[in-house]
C-alpha cells in the first residue's frame, strides 16, 4: 500500500508541475496569484512525496530515518 502512495504521490507531483508551468507560461490578470498558489500546491505535494518515501522505506527496509 505504501508503494502504490508513493507512486501516486509522484504522480500528483509531475501533473502539479505541468500545472506551475502552465501557469508561468499563460497571462492572466492575477498571474502573480496565480503562481503563489500553485507553487505552494507543488511545495506541498513535494512534502507529502516526502512522507511517503519515508513511510515505504520505514516498511521496505525496517530502517526508521
Amino acid at each position: 500500500m505504501e508503494f502504490i502512495s508513493f507512486i501516486l504521490a509522484i504522480v500528483l507531483n509531475l501533473l502539479l508541475a505541468i500545472m506551475l508551468c502552465s501557469t508561468i507560461v499563460t497571462y492572466s490578470p492575477l498571474q502573480g496569484l496565480a503562481i503563489t498558489l500553485q507553487s505552494i500546491m507543488f511545495l506541498l505535494a513535494l512534502a507529502g512525496t516526502r512522507i511517503s518515501y519515508k513511510e515505504l522505506k520505514k516498511t521496505r527496509y525496517g530502517k526508521q530515518n
